[in-house]
C-alpha cells in the first residue's frame, strides 16, 4: 500500500529494504542448493538442453494458467498457510502503530474505537466522506453516490479489490444481501481501492465485476481517498451505517456473515419499522478453516476464523 499510495520516506525505504531482503536470502539459499545439487547430478550435466527445454515449457504454462485465473477456483477453497501467523504478527498493537507511521493511518479517529469483535451495534461515530473516486460503477449514468445523499437509507461500505482471493469469498454474501434488502432501504456501496497497478484500470474493475456477478454500486478509489479517511487496513473490510449517517459496525476479513446479515436487518428496522423484511439469506460459508491459534484480534480464547489481506 506503501507504492499505491504514492508515499515514501525513510520508514517506508526501510520497510521496503527488508521486505525485499526477506525475499532475496530465500531465493538466493534454494539457487546455492539447486547449483550444488546440479554439480552433484551427472543426469543433469548430460541433459541440460533437454531440461532447459522442459523447465521453459513448465514456466510458460504456469504463466499462462496464472493470467487466465485458472488457479482462482483453487486458491478460493485453500486457506492461506502463513495467515495465521501473519495475522498475529500484524494484529498487535505495536504492529498497528509501526504500519500507522509509515501509510499516515494513525490518526485514532472516532472508528478507531469501533471494534471489529463487537457482535452488537456500536456508535462509532459520523460516517467519512466516500471522496476522491475516480470514476462511478453501476449507478444510473455512473453518477456519484454520497453517505449525505443517502440519509434515510442504511449504507454498507465494502472495501475490496477484484484479485483479492479473501474478497471473492466475501462477494456471494454481499451479493446476496443487495438482492434481499437493496427495496427495503439497503445499498451497498463496493469501494474498490487497488493493491496492485492493473486494478487501476476502470475496464479491468468492470470486467471482474461482471465476471464475479457484482451489480451494486462500485467507487473506484485509485488514490486511496476515502481508504484513507476510514483508517482502513484490510481488504475486505465492511463499515455498516444506519440511516442517520452514523458508523455503527466494522468487520474486517471473512466470515462472521449471519451476525452482519442480522445488524442489517436491525438497522432497517429501526430506520422502518414498518417494513416486511425477507427471510435471512441462505448462502454457504465457504471460508476455509485454519484453526491453529485463539484470534489475535479479540484477545480471547475463542476460535475465529479471521481473514483479510492487509497492505
Amino acid at each position: 500500500m506503501v507504492s499505491a499510495t504514492h508515499r515514501f520516506g525513510f520508514s517506508a525505504f526501510v520497510l521496503t529494504f527488508f521486505f525485499a531482503l526477506g525475499v532475496a536470502v530465500p531465493l538466493l539459499v534454494f539457487a546455492l542448493l539447486g547449483q550444488r545439487l546440479a554439480g552433484h547430478m551427472g543426469l543433469v550435466r548430460t541433459r541440460a538442453s533437454v531440461a532447459r527445454k522442459v523447465i521453459g515449457v513448465v514456466l510458460v504454462v504456469t504463466a499462462l494458467v496464472i493470467a487466465l485465473n485458472l488457479t482462482d477456483g483453487l486458491q478460493r477453497a485453500l486457506p492461506g498457510y502463513t495467515d495465521t501467523l501473519q495475522t498475529h504478527l500484524e494484529g498487535s498493537n505495536e504492529a498497528k502503530q509501526a504500519l500507522g507511521g509509515v501509510t499516515g493511518n494513525n490518526s485514532g479517529g472516532a472508528l478507531s474505537t469501533c471494534s471489529p469483535t463487537s457482535t452488537t451495534l456500536q456508535e462509532c461515530g459520523e460516517a467519512p466522506k466516500i471522496a476522491g473516486i475516480s470514476q462511478w460503477l453501476n449507478t444510473p449514468g455512473d453518477k456519484p453516490l454520497s453517505i449525505s445523499g443517502l440519509k434515510g437509507r442504511v449504507v454498507l461500505i465494502d472495501f475490496w479489490t477484484y484479485s483479492c482471493i479473501n474478497c471473492q469469498r466475501t462477494l456471494p454474501h454481499v451479493e446476496a444481501w443487495n438482492r434481499s434488502y437493496a427495496k427495503d432501504g439497503l445499498t451497498i456501496i463496493g469501494v474498490h481501492t487497488p493493491e496492485f497497478a492493473f486494478e487501476h484500470v476502470a475496464s479491468n474493475v468492470t470486467q471482474a465485476a461482471k465476471q464475479l456477478g457484482v451489480v451494486y454500486p462500485i467507487a473506484l478509489d485509485n488514490d486511496y481517498t476515502t481508504w484513507d479517511n476510514y483508517d482502513n487496513e484490510y481488504w475486505p473490510a465492511e463499515y455498516l451505517i444506519d440511516a442517520t449517517g452514523h458508523v455503527r459496525h466494522v468487520d474486517f476479513g471473512e466470515g462472521n456473515y449471519g451476525q452482519t446479515e442480522s445488524l442489517i436487518r436491525t438497522l432497517l428496522k429501526t430506520a422502518n419499522p414498518s417494513v416486511v423484511l425477507p427471510q435471512p439469506t441462505d448462502v454457504v460459508d465457504t471460508t476455509p478453516t485454519e484453526e491453529t491459534t485463539p484470534s489475535p484480534i479479540s484477545g480471547t480464547s475463542t476460535w475465529r476464523t479471521w481473514r483479510g489481506e492487509r497492505p
